[in-house]
């Protein structure tokens, strides 16, 4: 679906929520192209014994691209194609079972016609015995000035889960989601925060990825930041924040948490908590986070 955001005197902004199909205003004179492809899903928690159920890995971000150029060079109509939701990898019920993860393929690519496109990200990895299960992110090159999905380093470890990585706004990628944690029967794990967005100092906290969970508090993990208006973010353009990661089992009723949600556009959904064995299907791991979407932006400026 196409939104003109604003026709104020000789500058036209549509932006696409949806795929559609674009079509040049024959006033134009130069065009600007922001994309963004979509964010992957996190991968699920392990079922298992104690201290050996780990959560699933952070998504990545999607990828970022940017084109412009005097309007001769874009054809009068152009196929819109918005990547949709990535949906995160599901809990398993079976004891001893490592986590789901998400193949490169699930994030889907963000393009203008047939040459203009930014890709999703790489796969997300579910939780294993292992102490990590870190996703990996795409070298995601687009036409023009292209920037990578960034991976997340938040994993899904046995124990407490470290963040995803925070980039400062020179970075417009949509972000990482961090690791569940692991399911411990003794001490509740603290899962990871989703990767935030910084200010120029890169030290200071400009936008927040989603709250990692933990189960003696909330166990599933925060929803990433969707991009404000530019107005109310300093005038940055930028993808949304990763997801938390969903907190690992102790002792609740539903087993591991669930990752929370990439921001929009293309933020990296966050890994879900690991699960304990109890004999049955009762109680699942936590799901992966949902990948944020992508979008476009097309900027004419008219004479």
């Amino acid at each position: 679906m196409a939104t003109n955001n604003s026709i104020n005197n000789a500058v036209k902004v549509t932006t696409y929520t949806a795929s559609d199909t674009w079509t040049k205003d024959p006033r134009s004179l130069w065009i600007k192209v922001y994309l963004w492809g979509a964010g992957q899903g996190g991968g699920s928690g392990r079922k298992g014994a104690t201290t050996a159920a780990g959560g699933g890995g952070g998504g990545c971000g999607g990828a970022f691209c940017f084109v412009d150029g005097p309007a001769s060079i874009f054809d009068t109509s152009q196929t819109v194609t918005i990547a949709g939701t990535t949906t995160g990898a599901v809990g398993v019920t079976t004891d001893n079972t490592n986590g789901n993860g998400l193949s490169a393929i699930a994030a889907g690519t963000t393009s203008l016609g047939n040459n203009i496109q930014s890709p999703g990200c790489n796969i997300s990895q579910g939780g294993t015995t292992a102490t990590s299960g870190i996703s990996t992110g795409i070298q995601g090159f687009g036409v023009g000035n292209s920037t990578t999905g960034l991976s997340s380093s938040g994993n899904g470890s046995n124990s407490t889960s470290s963040n995803a990585n925070s980039v400062a706004i020179s970075a417009p990628t949509g972000l990482a989601g961090a690791g569940g944690s692991g399911a411990n029967s003794s001490t509740a794990q603290q899962a990871g925060n989703g990767a935030g967005r910084l200010k120029i100092d890169a030290v200071t906290t400009l936008i927040a990825g989603g709250a990692g969970g933990i189960e003696t508090g909330t166990i599933g993990g925060g929803d990433g930041t969707s991009t404000p208006a530019a107005s109310t973010m300093q005038g940055i353009l930028a993808g949304g924040t990763g997801g938390g990661g969903g907190g690992g089992q102790k002792s609740n009723g539903v087993g591991g948490g669930k990752g929370g949600n990439g921001g929009i556009p293309g933020g990296g959904g966050g890994g879900g908590g690991g699960a304990l064995n109890d004999g049955s299907a009762v109680f699942a791991s936590g799901a992966g986070g949902n990948g944020g979407r992508g979008q476009i932006i097309v900027v004419e400026f008219l004479s």
